[in-house]
């Protein structure tokens, strides 16, 4: 398939071929309904009811030079106006381009503007489909043709586009020259400047110029054309002055091609957006109502490009390295599911956008932000993450259970009621004191989240697990005997366990003596199930004195003198009781943190007046 005169793309004349088959039926996911014309779909769209999925996030990326939620957005296409961009902000795409300007005002080609298309039975040929089996492999054609309203009408909704996003997002306006009515190569260059100057105007803080498109009728691909596109590159960039200027490139058919483009016109531009569509011949038949028109070419998208898009941002990468050039990669191309993300990231792009998998699944970005937040153990982004349908992942080891019970039991911002730690002016009574005395300014008490977070106390079931099994069973024991002991949280604690881990867990009650004859009702029906060849774990949460857990222990004796009975708590608040624990005989307690760990983790956020009674009881931590 020839580009033009000069230049054949070689192996993607596979695309040369396509051919419409009728119309498109869109999954009802789609946000962008393509039976309907662009201009229908500008006025009427986004196509959206589902809900906005709650993001944790800090701006702690780095684009170019600002901060970003992540590396992920939309580029130029589906956002058609501001109504698009303020969707697929709160959907948490945080890279967003806007639908490509113009000088004046272009009509959009005549429909079809999209179809799905599938290899054929003949070689290197596609067909166009009204409908798809799976959207695991979609590859799709468009022809839209780059329209544009007036820069009135988009001068003013591109500000309000910049108002509507959310902290941690960038907008990037788009533009083209128009060829039409120039009558020269220097009217055609003056074009794409008076449109860059007129994105400035609106406000623009990125543009990024289109030599990409291959639907302009007789023109081809710009970015094809080196001496051109590094002129329109100069030209632009000598006009915008310290704005970041992007390019948005195709696929080149060598290496060589790439490295000449990229020495031509890199001291001009901040970055490369690679790739855009891949152009093929179209031949259109009859179908269904009408003849629909005849277009020389149309650009194919979706998963058959993803590997031209890797193989540039590859190229760029090493190109990169090989001038030691500081540019950015901004990679597309076949982006439709987390993995695509992140392969193109492993490559070597600096960022990544998804057109038809942003399209065809607006969910993309949250499941980006999921599996990235399951990986990192972020117990906030985690929490977030779908409720009450997201179940959390059993392959976290104690290192990370720990990190994320951290953040979890204190946060000066949000509801104190759920906190876990609690640090206040008046003194906590502690019902059989610690070394320090019998009160404390510094109080844990994990009843409101295991009686009113269901996922916390699944988390804290989790940890319970995970610290048994790392930390107490002999190697190749998976399963064990918890004794519950009924004070303070032990009971609740035992239950949580049990709820999660039933399967590989026995329970045994162990009520002193002392209990029954103070508190009312019959404890003889309680039903235990003691393995006395599987471990015996008892937990709590706060470890302080350890003599309720001792009474506990020392009724228990009575009746198995010799077994050893392990302890599993969350926080041990004095060390010299752990150590006088120890000591005893057929006993052994081990902790996920120490109190001393928990403050230390959370001192940054501490007030002055907190600061001050912590070091006033906790000596070590002068």
């Amino acid at each position: 398939m020839k580009i033009n005169a000069q230049q054949n793309i070689g192996e993607l004349q596979k695309f040369q071929q396509i051919l419409h088959r009728g119309y498109v039926t869109p999954p009802s996911q789609w946000t962008y309904d393509i039976e309907k014309s662009y201009d229908w779909n500008y006025e009427f769209g986004p196509f959206f009811k589902g809900h906005t999925p709650e993001r944790h996030i800090k701006a702690e990326k780095q684009f170019l030079s600002y901060k970003v939620n992540s590396l992920f957005g939309v580029p130029a296409g589906p956002l058609l106006n501001s109504k698009w961009i303020e969707l697929y902000s709160k959907l948490g795409f945080d890279i967003l381009t806007y639908k490509t300007f113009r000088s004046r005002t272009y009509a959009a080609h005549p429909r079809p503007h999209m179809l799905y298309v599938e290899p054929s039975d003949m070689e290197k040929t596609f067909i166009g489909k009204p409908y798809t089996k799976t959207h695991d492999a979609v590859t799709m054609t468009n022809s839209f043709g780059i329209p544009s309203k007036d820069p009135d009408v988009w001068q003013m909704d591109f500000k309000r586009a910049l108002k509507v996003i959310q902290p941690g997002q960038v907008v990037i306006a788009s533009i083209v020259g128009t060829l039409e009515g120039t009558n020269n190569e220097d009217e055609y260059i003056n074009d794409f400047v008076q449109t860059a100057l007129l994105a400035m105007k609106a406000g623009a803080y990125i543009i990024e110029v289109n030599l990409s498109c291959p639907n302009l009728h007789n023109v081809g691909l710009l970015c094809f054309d080196l001496s051109l596109s590094t002129r329109i590159c100069s030209a632009i960039k000598n006009a915008i002055g310290n704005i970041p200027l992007l390019v948005k490139i195709s696929h080149f058919d060598n290496m060589e091609t790439t490295r000449n483009f990229v020495k031509n016109t890199h001291e001009y531009v901040a970055g490369y957006s690679v790739i855009n569509t891949v152009q093929g011949k179209v031949d259109d038949i009859q179908v269904k109502r009408e003849v629909m028109r005849k277009i020389g070419v149309s650009g194919l998208c979706g998963s058959y490009i993803r590997p031209y898009g890797l193989m540039m941002v590859e190229r760029l990468k090493k190109i990169r390295e090989e001038m030691n050039l500081d540019y950015a990669i901004v990679g597309m191309g076949g982006v439709t599911t987390p993995e695509d993300y992140e392969l193109y990231l492993q490559t070597g792009a600096d960022a990544v956008q998804a057109g038809i998998g942003a399209m065809m699944d607006p969910y993309l970005a949250h499941k980006i932000y999921e599996k990235q937040a399951v990986h990192a153990s972020n117990y906030h982004q985690i929490k977030s993450l779908g409720m009450p349908t997201h179940h959390i992942p059993h392959h976290y080891d104690l290192k990370q259970l720990k990190k994320m019970y951290l953040d979890m039991i204190y946060s000066p911002i949000g509801p104190e009621v759920r906190n876990v730690l609690f640090i206040d002016e008046k003194p906590f009574e502690l019902k059989h004191g610690e070394t320090n005395g019998k009160q404390s300014h510094i109080y844990i008490n994990h009843r409101i989240v295991l009686m009113h977070d269901w996922w916390d106390r699944k988390l804290l079931a989790q940890i319970f697990d995970t610290l048994i099994r790392e930390k107490l069973l002999p190697v190749g024991e998976d399963s064990y005997t918890m004794l519950a002991v009924p004070s303070y949280s032990s009971p609740e604690l035992t239950a949580c366990v049990l709820e999660n881990f039933g399967e590989r867990v026995n329970r045994i009650v162990q009520i002193s003596q002392e209990t029954i004859q103070k508190e009312k009702g019959d404890y003889r029906n309680f039903e235990n199930v003691d393995d006395l060849q599987k471990p015996l774990i008892v937990v709590d949460d706060v470890f302080t004195s350890g003599r309720t857990v001792k009474e506990a222990l020392d009724e228990y004796a009575k009746q198995h003198s010799n077994r050893q009975i392990d302890v599993a708590v969350l926080v041990t608040r004095d060390p010299k009781t752990v150590e006088a624990f120890n000591n005893l005989p057929n006993r052994h307690i081990t902790s996920l943190v120490t109190l001393d760990e928990i403050l230390k983790y959370h001192w940054k956020q501490f007030t002055p007046l907190q600061k001050k009674l912590i070091k006033a009881e906790r000596l070590q931590l002068r």
